[in-house]
């Protein structure tokens, strides 16, 4: 019955570490780069937050990796272009989905001030 109890409880811990959430936000940016550029990382989540003009680029200096039934994905070299690629031709927000295992999410009003998610969906 112990056992019971304690499986009910935990099994919902490990199943949030299952979901792997990540954040890229630029924020009032310019030509030159960023003010501001801050990166995180932990077992399931990461995040990229980059604030007011500056001069450092905005970019991931620790990628984080997308397993898909084909590989792994870079989210630096992957997907970052294709989000900007779609926001650069008008596309200021919109969603899809990789590999039928993430959901790639953005809402912007141009290069420099957009956000990005990309969430477990399998």
């Amino acid at each position: 019955m112990k056992k019971a109890l304690f499986l009910f409880f935990a099994l919902p811990l490990f199943t949030v570490k299952a979901h792997a959430t990540i954040t890229e936000t630029k924020s009032g940016g310019g030509p030159n780069g960023y003010w501001n550029v801050k990166e995180t990382h932990s077992d399931s989540d990461a995040s990229l937050s980059c604030v007011d003009p500056g001069y450092s680029s905005c970019c991931w200096e620790i990628a984080p990796q997308l397993k898909v039934s084909t590989g792994t994905i870079d989210v630096g070299t992957d997907v970052d272009p294709v989000v900007q690629t779609k926001i650069s031709k008008g596309i200021l927000s919109g969603s899809y989905d990789l590999d039928a295992t993430y959901i790639v999410s953005w809402k912007a009003t141009d290069l420099y001030n957009y956000s990005m998610d990309i969430e477990l969906i399998k």
